[in-house]
């Protein structure tokens, strides 16, 4: 529900996870598995590297949310 209402008022959602680096990683604790659908770029955070990555994301603020992304009905 919450992330519903963060797709809503929300461009983009950019979720920034320090566990996505370690190998065999992947996103399916219950909360995390049920959030990916809402979330536009899923990034790594363990390192100054990656959050230099994570401005270049954010950089690209004319890149349209992605296509994967959850169509919400926003009657």
């Amino acid at each position: 529900e919450q992330m519903l209402r963060l797709q809503r008022v929300a461009y983009r959602v950019i979720w920034v996870n320090p566990l996505k680096v370690s190998p065999g990683y992947a996103p399916l604790a219950r909360g995390m598995a049920a959030a990916m659908p809402f979330i536009d770029d899923f990034v790594e955070g363990h390192s100054l590297e990656a959050l230099r990555e994570l401005t270049a994301v954010i950089a690209r603020e004319s890149q349209e949310p992605s296509k994967t992304r959850k169509v919400v009905s926003h009657a």
